[in-house]
């Protein structure tokens, strides 16, 4: 998996950024606090690198301004990192994901952050967390769709599996939803090297690669 493209919206100068290309080589260009900097921690956000941190303070700040005076600036109400990811056919396969996927990461006021994936997901939303249910609540989306239980009615899995199986046949509908461990475990990574690091680039990319063939 690889990103290839790019979204920011709501962090620091970058209000509302689409459609920024990430190829094998890509040069960032630009006057100081233009935003090249921000581009790059936005991209370690949304991969979740733990050398970047979010906070209140990188909320966007925007608004109009007016003869000399500049007008109160409202936040904006969350940061949004989205980007597209291109797979390998073995991945498409393996995972039953189609290319690109689009991931994304936010940050809320409240200073929750979600990774979500839009994906295919059941037309009936009543059906698409059939797994966090109890059996009270099976019984009754059971009995509002019309579907009976395959064994004990006492059972969970006595209804769990046909509402599975009736909600596999319904038409599905592109949603984000939270994103499945299997898509987390295979989103690439980012070595992140600034201006005043302590190690050179050539001594952490030599240390990763030796972790990698020793794997």
């Amino acid at each position: 998996m690889k990103l290839v493209e790019l979204g920011v919206k709501g962090f620091r100068s970058l209000v509302d950024i689409q459609g920024i290309p990430i190829r094998k080589q890509t040069v960032l260009t630009g006057h100081n606090d233009c935003g090249k900097t921000a581009v790059l921690d936005a991209i370690a956000f949304l991969l979740d690198e733990p050398a970047v941190e979010i906070h209140f303070g990188d909320l966007s700040h925007f608004g109009d301004c007016e003869a000399d005076e500049v007008q109160p600036r409202p936040e904006a109400q969350e940061i949004c990192v989205e980007g597209a990811f291109e797979l390998s056919d073995q991945e498409a396969q393996q995972h039953a994901l189609a290319s690109p996927l689009l991931i994304r990461r936010r940050f809320t006021p409240d200073g929750k952050t979600g990774l979500e994936a839009k994906l295919p997901v059941c037309g009936d939303a009543r059906l698409r967390a059939l797994d966090c249910m109890n059996l009270a609540d099976l019984k009754e989306l059971a009995l509002s769709v019309g579907v009976e239980a395959t064994g004990r009615t006492t059972a969970k899995a006595s209804w769990l599996e046909p509402l599975q199986q009736y909600a596999a046949g319904l038409d599905t509908v592109m949603e984000w939803v939270s994103a499945p461990a299997e898509i987390q475990d295979i989103m690439p990574g980012m070595v992140y090297f600034r201006g005043d690091a302590a190690e050179s680039p050539e001594t952490v990319v030599r240390s990763i690669l030796t972790a990698k063939l020793r794997d």
